[in-house]
């Protein structure tokens, strides 16, 4: 008879120890949720921003935008090509 008693006494206590530590992992866990839903929202801004200034520095580096700012600032590309070498001959005999 005591054996029994021992063993619900200690069955119950069990069970209210696994109930509070189920209360406190799902709190945790509701929490995360919402902290990991802010960053993932924040991730996706800063992922915007990133592609608008890369699409920004690709339109400034691009050649015509290049020759466009160079044009303005007055500077001008030579159009005569000078050679120092001659072409060599196809074939030699």
């Amino acid at each position: 008879m005591k054996r029994e008693k021992v063993v619900i006494l200690s069955l119950t206590l069990i069970i209210f120890t696994l109930t509070i530590v189920r209360v406190v992992v799902a709190n945790n866990i509701s929490t995360n949720g919402l902290v990991l839903g802010d960053i993932t929202a924040k991730n996706q801004i800063v992922a915007r921003e990133n592609m608008l200034i890369k699409e920004k520095v690709e339109e400034l580096s691009s050649l015509n935008h290049i020759a466009s700012v160079a044009a303005k600032l007055g500077f001008v590309g030579d159009t005569n090509v000078i050679s120092l070498n001659s072409p060599l001959p196809l074939a030699k005999r």
